[in-house]
């Protein structure tokens, strides 16, 4: 993310950038960031927006993060607390010495998570250097507890970055954090880390049994992203090292990592964040830096090809590039429905901001007002609440260390968010079900976004009344939302969802996506009164469950009388012993009945993943010579095996 400045390059982004006409919409607001308790300037090499005492309005933590090639002093962070609005600009307070514990840090960036769903953000911070990390636990109004030692697993890192993520879709957010190892920003003999959160918020280190043992130098940024559109969390790991790595899901919450999948990079990559640059739903990539000190983007290739590929170019970046820069976010500026590309420079006079051409090129516009600094990180939010997005810039390393706050003049935002994706989390789901649905809107920073999602259902059992409902969305990173449908009741009969997602950004701009619909497992009874011989009930109690067993039932038979079941794998409608065939049969499993002609049978359901959505279909004969052929059949049951 940083390296020292060289001076003269100030002159020569000035000249680069001259050129290119564009009115400044993001004009510096001086004296707005508040500083430090002890009133001196701070290193900070992040910053992170975050509605801290839940108030509705958008506060700021600047992680003291002194030190480049080794460890500075620790201090404590600033929490710029957003207070009111004068003038058009919001007004902050550090209140760090009374809502953060008086812990002084060597942290590079921090991390708002609500670890035990409890509706507000908590903070992870991790340190560099060979520190802990810290977590920081929310009592609902923005004062801060160290739950650390409680909650995390033990151990100094030498990190730089975390990202938040459901990775084993279980409803609550996991941490995946870079470790170098070693003590300096180049450290190596690391490991990326993975640790699983129980619900509760505590978690347990899952690295070596989740992630593929492989070392990176000087890691840098790590986020969680659905690269492959599969709708489960990958991990991308960059830094100043090369290659890059991706590390797959398997779906279930284990990862294979790749090398070759998305460029390589420099030995002077600070950061890769993640967007849809091109409108067709899938994930690219702009690199910080992707040759030398040139800018460059990683166009994916899965939906154009089919093919989950990257093509790396610095071609397309136009109207001057090869700065010493350490941050980008993505800002629909213009307000024209694609991501421009929002760069924060150490080195040029100004911070940068790439016009999405939207062609896949991206033009340098003078959008920012002119300071020469030293930004190591900029955050985006709409902190005065006008509609519009503002920008937040730190800074470290070199100049006086003066955080900025950019306030935009441009227009509100006016576009309605988008959800570019759905899809149901199991092929055949158990109610309560889970739905995932891929949102974006105006920002998005290394995962961050500013949306509420909502799902609304219709769930129509073949048995009962449908069951109408709308409930919350959780992020789970990403920019993929998790909701749960709750169908009430459902008897363990299969049902008919028809489920869709409002989603409103801060602007108040709304979409509800089309509507899209899948059945439930269960089981479901066909061939009702098929007429002739088929007077048997056939039905089953309990959820068809991988690891459970459930009870198939048959009754109306003749006392005491022996048979068979059928199973089969497709529903038919064929003459059949005076009445109707209703299963092509596989197999057939001899069964009798008792005294009053009918009987239960258990069916363990072995604990096997690879069963969820199966489908069987059965029927049983039974002996009869009330019967004109001698023989009774049932009605069909048809079975769709369910998760557990």
């Amino acid at each position: 993310m940083t390296r020292p400045v060289p001076g003269s390059r100030f002159a020569l982004a000035a000249l680069v950038l001259c050129g290119t006409a564009s009115a400044q919409q993001l004009v510096q607001q001086a004296g707005v960031i508040a500083g430090p308790t002890s009133g001196a300037a701070s290193y900070n090499e992040g910053v992170l927006s975050f509605d801290c005492d839940n108030d509705g309005d958008i506060d700021i933590l600047l992680p003291a993060g002194d030190g480049f090639s080794g460890a500075g002093t620790a201090a404590l962070p600033t929490l710029d607390i957003n207070t009111v609005i004068v003038s058009g600009n919001p007004v902050f307070v550090n209140e760090a010495a009374t809502r953060l514990p008086a812990i002084n840090l060597i942290a590079k960036e921090a991390m708002a998570i609500d670890i035990e769903n409890d509706g507000d953000d908590d903070l992870f911070i991790p340190q560099s250097f060979n520190r802990p990390p810290k977590l920081y636990l929310n009592n609902g109004s923005g004062f801060f507890s160290d739950v650390s030692a409680a909650r995390l697993p033990a151990g100094n890192f030498n990190s730089y970055s975390s990202s938040a993520g459901d990775f084993d879709n279980d409803g609550d957010l996991d941490i995946t954090m870079a470790h170098s190892g070693g003590t300096s920003q180049n450290g190596t003999g690391g490991q990326l880390q993975l640790w699983q959160n129980d619900g509760a918020g505590f978690f347990s280190n899952v690295t070596a049994s989740k992630l593929p043992v492989i070392g990176k130098t000087g890691q840098m940024n790590v986020m969680f992203l659905d690269i492959d559109s599969d709708f489960d969390l990958d991990i991308v790991l960059d830094g100043k090292s090369t290659p890059q790595h991706v590390y797959l899901n398997n779906g279930a919450g284990t990862y294979s990592v790749v090398t070759n999948l998305i460029p390589a990079g420099t030995a002077s990559t600070y950061e890769t964040d993640w967007a849809d640059l091109d409108g067709d739903t899938d994930i690219d990539g702009f690199y910080v830096h992707l040759s030398g000190s040139n800018e460059g983007t990683a166009r994916n290739n899965l939906i154009e090809s089919g093919t989950l590929s990257f093509t790396g170019s610095t071609a397309t970046m136009l109207g001057g590039n090869g700065f010493d820069d350490n941050e980008v976010a993505f800002m629909d500026y213009d307000n024209d429905g694609d991501y421009d590309l929002m760069v924060g420079s150490l080195s040029s006079g100004r911070e940068r901001m790439y016009q999405n051409n939207g062609n896949f090129t991206f033009t340098a516009q003078n959008v920012f007002s002119a300071q020469t600094d030293s930004t190591l990180d900029l955050t985006i939010a709409d902190y005065d609440n006008d509609g519009d997005f503002d920008v937040v810039t730190a800074q470290g390393e070199s100049g006086n260390f003066t955080d900025r706050y950019y306030r935009n003049a441009g227009p509100a935002d006016s576009r309605a968010p988008t959800v570019v994706a759905r899809k149901v989390s199991s092929a055949d789901s158990v109610a309560p079900f889970v739905v995932l649905s891929r949102v974006t809107d105006a920002t998005l920073d290394d995962g961050q976004q500013w949306i509420d999602a909502t799902v609304n259902w219709t769930v129509t059992p073949l048995v009962g009344a449908p069951v109408v409902g709308s409930a919350p969305m959780k992020y789970s990173g990403g920019s993929t939302y998790r909701g749960v449908i709750d169908s009430g009741p459902m008897n363990d009969y299969r049902a008919t969802v028809a489920w869709s997602v409002t989603a409103v950004d801060p602007a108040g701009n709304s979409v509800t996506s089309s509507t899209q619909n899948f059945i439930g497992c269960g089981k479901e009874l066909y061939g009702v009164g098929a007429g002739g011989a088929n007077v048997l009930t056939l039905d089953a109690t309990g959820s068809p469950r991988i690891g459970s067993t459930f009870s198939i039932d048959v009754a109306g038979g003749q006392p005491n009388a022996s048979g068979i079941m059928l199973l089969g794998v497709a529903r038919v409608s064929t003459p059949f012993a005076g009445g109707t065939l209703l299963t092509l049969p596989v197999s057939v499993i001899g069964v009798p009945v008792g005294p009053a002609g009918s009987a239960s049978y258990p069916a363990p359901i072995p604990d096997d993943v690879s069963l969820v959505g199966a489908t069987v279909q059965l029927q049983v004969i039974l002996a009869d010579p009330s019967q004109s052929e001698g023989a009774a059949l049932s009605n069909g049951l048809e079975l769709t095996i369910c998760p557990k």
